[in-house]
């Protein structure tokens, strides 16, 4: 009956009651219209997430390789290796693990500079002492030859001078002379003229007693005047008696200064005879020689023919050690820049993988940050490889201008080796130099070891 009633209920409704349910089934409408877009829009959310989710699962693999690249490595350690494969559970633990091992990596590229830099010093330091020490021998010899040069400018001043005074010597001689001649002259003219003087007072005196008186002061006068001239021919006596006693004196000095140069003249003379004497003697006894040497010559040339194919195999053996040891180590240093290159090309690909995943996240500003950090640190050690490889090509340039000294060393020795010689010398001399190229060659082997087994390369 109900059931039956329904359709007149229905069909009884009053147009209010009709449009009220249409308003309310629009409203429904709307109301699940726009609760399928929220759907929607939860949906294209929910789709940008799981896209952000595999971009960060792809940076988190690209993360955890590099920490298993660093640790196989053997360089880093990030965690331990039981967690490798889940090293972090969330982002913070991942920046927090990798802001521990990149603190790290610059702390070792750090100590790698300082300790290049300190090889670096400690070379620096040895080349300056030896510098030092050459200039302060330098300074040496310079004081030295600076002393001879003025002692010799002051014996060539003493001679000078000694010159000098000789020939000034000589001068007054010869004034003096001159002077005594002149006096004599003039006390000869003298003496005549008082002579005269007396001969005519005499024959006055004779002739005439009576002007005797008149001239008694005269006579006097001239007894006053001849004493004085007395007096004044001492003094020049005295006088002359002094320039001949130096005349004399160096008279004295002039003969034994020729007597002395005579005795050197006749050593040199007796040197000159004996010299002559010992070059016959040596042109004698080589002229007696030369049949011994020519016969001892055959049998030496033979020895040193024979001391100068061993040397010669000996260092063809040692070059070949020398040159094979050299190819190794230009096999391992092309190996080393291989390596190095495909180092630097994956530490490229990182960075441009990281720089696009960085700029993809904008949530990690701090892991950015570490990263140019690293970045930065990677350019200074690819510079440093740089260097390093620099100073390999240079040693390699050591090597093979050694090569080439101890070539021309070699054959200036088998040119010495030509001379006659006697037969124990040059295996001598080739002995005491074998240790010592032996000794440079390890030092050299060392040296590239060293360079090679560095934590750089």
């Amino acid at each position: 009956m109900e059931g039956n009633k329904s359709p007149t209920q229905k069909g009884s409704n009053p147009p209010e009651q009709q449009s009220k349910e249409e308003v309310n089934a629009a409203q429904m409408k709307a109301e699940s219209d726009t609760l399928r877009k929220k759907l929607m829009d939860q949906k294209a959310l929910i789709g940008v997430l799981e896209q952000q989710s595999i971009k960060y699962d792809e940076v988190k693999a690209l993360i955890v390789r590099l920490i298993k690249d660093f640790q196989n490595s053997g360089d880093m350690k990030f965690v331990e290796n039981e967690n490798l494969d889940n090293p972090f559970k969330d982002a913070n633990e991942a920046i927090s693990v990798l802001r521990g091992g990149i603190n790290k990596l610059i702390e070792k590229h750090e100590k790698l500079a300082s300790k290049f830099e300190l090889e670096f010093s400690r070379n620096i330091f040895q080349l300056k002492q030896q510098l030092e020490q050459k200039n302060i021998e330098f300074a040496k010899a310079k004081e030295n030859l600076e002393a001879a040069e003025n002692a010799r400018d002051h014996q060539l001043k003493i001679v000078k001078l000694l010159t000098k005074n000789k020939e000034t010597l000589c001068h007054t001689v010869l004034l003096r002379r001159t002077a005594l001649i002149s006096h004599r002259d003039k006390k000869e003219k003298e003496i005549t003229k008082i002579q005269s003087q007396l001969e005519n007072a005499s024959k006055n005196l004779e002739n005439a007693e009576a002007t005797v008186k008149k001239h008694d002061e005269v006579s006097e006068m001239l007894s006053t005047q001849v004493l004085e001239r007395t007096q004044r021919e001492e003094t020049q006596n005295k006088s002359h008696e002094e320039l001949v006693k130096t005349v004399e004196q160096l008279r004295i000095t002039f003969r034994k200064e020729a007597h002395s140069h005579n005795c050197a003249l006749s050593t040199l003379d007796i040197a000159k005879a004996e010299l002559s004497t010992l070059q016959m003697k040596i042109d004698s006894y080589f002229d007696n020689l030369k049949t011994r040497e020519l016969l001892e010559a055959e049998g030496e040339n033979r020895k040193l023919q024979a001391v100068i194919k061993n040397e010669y195999d000996m260092l063809s053996r040692q070059k070949a050690v020398i040159d094979a040891k050299g190819r190794d180590i230009q096999n391992t240093i092309s190996e080393y820049t291989e390596k190095i290159a495909l180092l630097n090309e994956q530490i490229t690909n990182t960075e441009q993988k990281l720089q696009t995943q960085m700029m993809r996240i904008p949530d990690f500003p701090q892991l950015k940050q570490a990263l140019d950090r690293t970045l930065q640190q990677t350019k200074k050690h690819q510079e440093e490889v740089i260097q390093r490889k620099y100073l390999l090509d240079e040693i390699g340039d050591r090597n093979r201008l050694l090569d080439q000294m101890e070539i021309q060393a070699s054959k200036d020795r088998m040119a010495q080796l030509k001379v006659l010689m006697p037969v124990g010398e040059p295996e001598d001399e080739t002995e005491k130099k074998l240790p010592e190229i032996l000794s440079e060659r390890a030092k050299q082997q060392k040296e590239l070891e060293e360079l090679l087994t560095q934590p750089g390369f």
